[in-house]
């Protein structure tokens, strides 16, 4: 039960970091909600890699 609480809050602290160094890259100064809504929007869109 607490290995898989540290594994929930290592996941989510990593996903925070990542998302804001999405952020800081971001050459149009997006604010952070809208980053999260950009990439919650486009996980589940298909893409055809064969294009």
């Amino acid at each position: 039960m607490r290995n898989a609480l540290k594994i929930q809050i290592w996941t989510a602290l990593i996903a925070v970091l990542l998302v804001e160094y999405l952020q800081l890259r971001s050459r149009v100064g997006w604010s952070l909600s809208w980053v999260v809504a950009l990439l919650r929007q486009q996980l589940f869109v298909y893409r055809d890699s064969w294009r």
